[in-house]
């Protein structure tokens, strides 16, 4: 066998065992149209926020959290509401994501967090995994957030807690 030959079967061989070893991983995958369907049925219109008048759900920005060996975990769909504001007597814009999970109920984290510092979530621009090791799962979106005074993009996170559901996070250092 030529010297060439040898390295290339050796690199084969190292590959495929590397590949036969390999970590499962979690990872977002987009549903067929029927899953989209089943979704929006599962969307209950009580999860909106309080006195909210209109959903927008983003086709393009719903995905399914896929674990190891393709089991479903849940499903995420970007969405954004118009609710009105008891204090300023105006509507308000928020957005977040709707959490399906494969089993048990669905919930909404709002990406208005935190009701001392008026930040709006306008519009979820894109969601992503951020790890993917085979115990946990943190996701971000980054969101077109909003001050009286400027605009921003923002990351928020989404973390599993102990209980199995996931909360909602965000450091909102360019609100001050």
């Amino acid at each position: 066998m030529r010297a060439d030959n040898r390295i290339t079967a050796l690199a084969l061989i190292f590959l495929s065992g590397a590949v036969g070893h390999a970590e499962p991983r979690r990872h977002l995958v987009s549903p067929s149209e029927a899953e989209r369907a089943v979704l929006e049925k599962k969307l209950d219109p009580a999860l909106m926020p309080t006195g909210a008048s209109h959903r927008n759900i983003d086709p393009k920005q719903i995905f399914k959290l896929v674990g190891p060996h393709d089991t479903e975990e849940l499903t995420l769909a970007a969405v954004d509401f118009d609710v009105p504001n008891p204090n300023a007597g105006v509507t308000r814009h928020t957005c977040g994501i709707y959490v399906v999970p494969a089993r048990g109920a669905a919930y909404f984290l709002d990406g208005s967090l935190d009701e001392a510092i008026p930040v709006q979530c306008r519009k979820v621009v894109s969601i992503r995994l951020v790890s993917k090791d085979a115990e946990s799962a943190e996701i971000m979106f980054v969101g077109e957030a909003s001050l009286a005074s400027h605009s921003w993009r923002q990351e928020y996170f989404l973390r599993r807690a102990e209980d199995g559901s996931y909360k909602l996070t965000a450091d909102y250092k360019d609100a001050h």
